[in-house]
């Protein structure tokens, strides 16, 4: 009786240690493999709570501990309508199932918000980020119509406007996996951890540029064709200004997954910046689409801060003055003792937090910051002035929030901020005198206007025979043994790609051409 007992004992133990004890999150993590319509109990000390209103309702994530995976991540999904207290217990059961993402088999619990969803809308995160700092666009979710249509907002970094006729639209679409990648070969279900922590970083490597994973379904020639190929992109010039700002929209049809567990990935894509054909504005928007649609933070409910920063001109005394306007673009106004800067200008550079102002720089450069409301937060009507500049200078200010962008400007004393990325000349050079130079650029940008801050240099052995001449077809300047002329090949009054500097001179002598855009380091040719 006792071997019996100690058996029967020994038994419920087991039992209780495999099928019955609540698990921590990582020992979920842990697991090899996840088996559809099986159930495992978790438990665990609530770390964080995070609470979105989304395009699926409101929805309540609670960060767990007992690490690795999601450590310091909420992780698991809790009651939007419960009251949660870090510190407290949780405890929440998971009901695997079986999903479809792309088109493969998937395993993963609805109670998890880690790591589906979550690392895919983190890609979103990243890349819209990308796209508002570099891109200068940035596309956010506005609601979905009665129709189906959706609706992708355009919100530019700064307020500026852009012309249609440039910037193309793509959407594309994730395949399938393609069995490239030892961990997911093609067909393998995503049902560990692990397997979805590699399927996330697949996407994201797609998502940067590796196209392969995102073959187009429909394209836009340009936003000026107001409708893609195959009819499932519309662009809407809201205010009618003719232009691409802030305000227009860019409306989306997205085929519907057909299943409440089945979901889709895409990208929208405006212009080009992760890869070729680039623009001198972009952005990339990175679409989970589920059962009820698109699943994001609508605009009014983005809880991260960002400001609009104008340049409005530069006043003279025996230096320059620039001052730099802030305006509200959207999330809750940052208190100035959060907000850290970065400020540099003619070789210096600073940082500090907002509520430290003002500074002044090693080589006498200062920043203020006006508080005009006195509130204590960055919003409209504040005003940064930068002083002690030299005419012709590049400053650059960037403001954080902890580790998100709130805001950054880049700005040419005496001429303001260029409009959009300024693209790398580069040059191929043919013949013997006269020789040529043919630019070549990988994208175009209006401030390559020749009636812009284009400016040609040309030496001679060494010797300065022309400086700082504006650019226009025909000759740009003659010096003693010759002259300097620029063919405007396409006509398009712009330095682009197959436009040609000639330079006739002396045949035995040497010359170096250089071309210079916003006043900066030239781009430099030797023949």
């Amino acid at each position: 009786m006792i071997a019996v007992s100690a058996i029967v004992v020994g038994a419920g133990f087991l039992v209780w240690e495999v099928f019955v004890r609540p698990r921590s999150l990582a020992e979920v993590y842990g697991f090899d493999h996840w088996s559809p319509g099986s159930t495992v109990t978790i438990v665990g000390t609530i770390t964080s709570i995070e609470r979105q209103n989304t395009s699926y309702g409101p929805e309540v994530y609670l960060g767990l501990d007992g690490g690795p995976g999601c450590a310091g991540v909420p992780s698991v999904v809790g009651d939007p309508t419960a009251k949660y207290e870090i510190g407290a217990r949780f405890q929440t059961t998971l009901h695997f199932q079986r999903y479809t993402i792309n088109g493969n088999p998937a395993v993963s619990a609805p109670e998890l918000q880690c790591p589906f969803p979550l690392t895919l809308r983190a890609i979103g995160t990243v890349l819209d980020a990308g796209s508002l700092y570099a891109g200068r666009l940035f596309l956010v979710y506005n609601g979905t119509a009665s129709n189906g249509t959706v609706h992708y907002e355009i919100v530019s970094a700064n307020g500026a406007a852009y012309r249609p006729d440039t910037l193309p639209a793509t959407l594309r679409k994730s395949r399938p996996l393609q069995g490239s990648d030892p961990i997911l070969p093609a067909g393998a279900p995503i049902d560990s951890f692990a397997r979805w922590i590699d399927f996330g970083g697949l996407q994201y490597l797609g998502a940067l540029g590796a196209y392969s994973e995102f073959p187009i379904v429909d394209e836009m020639s340009s936003l000026a064709a107001g409708i893609s190929r195959n009819g499932s992109l519309r662009f809407v010039d809201a205010n009618r200004n003719g232009l691409v700002d802030d305000g227009d929209r860019l409306d989306v049809n997205l085929a519907a997954t057909g299943s409440p567990t089945t979901w889709d990935t895409y990208q929208l894509i405006i212009g080009g910046f992760w890869a070729a054909p680039e623009t001198y504005v972009a952005c990339t928007r990175f679409i989970l689409d589920g059962p009820m649609g698109p699943f994001d933070v609508p605009l009014p409910e983005r809880r991260d801060a960002h400001v609009k920063l104008r340049y409005a001109g530069d006043t003279f005394g025996t230096t320059y003055t620039s001052r730099i306007d802030v305006r509200s673009g959207f999330g809750p106004a940052p208190a100035l003792s959060d907000v850290r800067f970065f400020v540099q200008a003619e070789g210096s550079a600073g940082n500090g937090t907002l509520s430290n102002l003002p500074i002044t720089l090693s080589n006498g450069v200062s920043l203020s910051l006006t508080d005009a409301n006195g509130n204590g937060r960055l919003d409209s009507g504040d005003m940064f002035r930068a002083a002690g500049l030299s005419n012709r200078t590049s400053v650059t200010l960037s403001l954080a929030q902890g580790n998100t962008s709130v805001g950054d400007i880049f700005w040419v004393v005496g001429y303001g901020e260029p409009i959009g990325r300024v693209p790398t000349l580069s040059f191929t050079t043919q013949g013997t005198n006269p020789w040529h130079a043919t630019a070549n650029f990988p994208f175009w940008s209006p401030e390559l206007a020749l009636n812009r801050t284009l400016r040609a240099s040309l030496r001679e052995n060494g010797v300065a025979v022309l400086t700082n001449v504006s650019l226009a077809s025909g000759i740009l300047g003659t010096f003693a043994n010759g002259t300097l002329a620029l063919s405007d090949s396409d006509g398009d009054g712009s330095l682009s790609t197959g436009d040609v500097f000639t330079v006739t001179g002396a045949s035995t002598n040497r010359y170096e051409l250089d071309v210079s855009v916003l006043f900066e380091t030239p781009w430099r040719v030797t023949f």
